[in-house]
């Protein structure tokens, strides 16, 4: 009898809430009918998959190994200029949405199983903000995107590993050689955590993926404390005008 009043008195609060505070779409302001996420169908469907035979990602990927060995890259979607990633993104990194980010992550989660790839033994690691940014933000966009793909796949996050050592001068409105001078030698692995990742298997997770400066010098530094590979996951990939646009920092 009571579990069951239980359960129609929480029914009944669901639905004074929906009804009293509801929803909207992050990326276009519609309501919508239920509140387990952020993105309506329309937005998802006005975004460009990014598919794994895709010139684009295949070019993204051939730049990031010109860096730093690079096992794997998996992104969602491509980032264009004033479109609904782009303002997506924007929330999740200003709007405090940092479920969001985890919705992202369990939608690239399913990309990556989809693909086939899997992450065996692999440990997910946020591209890390300096913790000044951090703390003015009150999160790491990068980390909410690692928590929703480890609620579909199961690996660990890693949030403590990678740390920004400088806060570097925004990525915006550089070139892409200024971007890898402004980072480079940004990142380390603390040295209490070296002895953990030797040998294994890590994937860095970005929002955006530009010129992937920010990446590489990621990746570098996880390849100089001893990992043993290191993928590349992003929700948004930026090409052709938009590669000079908003980026994740």
């Amino acid at each position: 009898m009571y579990r069951w009043w239980g359960r129609v008195a929480s029914d009944l609060l669901q639905s004074f809430q929906q009804f009293a505070f509801p929803v909207s779409c992050a990326g276009c302001g519609c309501s919508l009918e239920s509140s387990a996420g952020r993105i309506c169908h329309r937005c998802y469907g006005s975004m460009k998959v990014v598919l794994p035979g895709d010139p684009s990602l295949q070019r993204a990927l051939r730049r990031l190994r010109h860096g730093v060995p690079i096992a794997d890259l998996t992104v969602l979607f491509y980032f264009e200029q004033d479109g609904i990633l782009q303002t997506l993104v924007h929330h999740l990194k200003y709007s405090g949405m940092r479920q969001l980010g985890r919705e992202l992550g369990v939608v690239l989660a399913e990309r990556i199983r989809a693909d086939a790839h899997g992450l065996p033994d692999a440990g997910l690691v946020p591209v890390p903000l300096h913790r000044a940014k951090e703390r003015e933000r009150g999160y790491n966009q990068c980390t909410s995107i690692c928590e929703g793909v480890s609620s579909v796949l199961g690996q660990p996050v890693l949030p403590g590993l990678l740390r920004r050592l400088r806060y570097t001068e925004s990525q915006t409105n550089l070139t892409p050689e200024e971007r890898r001078v402004n980072v480079r030698g940004a990142f380390s692995v603390r040295r209490a955590e070296v002895n953990l990742i030797r040998g294994k298997r890590l994937v860095l997770v970005d929002d955006v993926l530009t010129t992937g400066a920010t990446v590489m010098a990621s990746a570098e530094a996880l390849h100089r404390a001893g990992a043993g590979s290191v993928a590349v996951c992003a929700v948004g990939l930026a090409v052709g005008e938009a590669v000079g646009g908003p980026r994740a920092e």
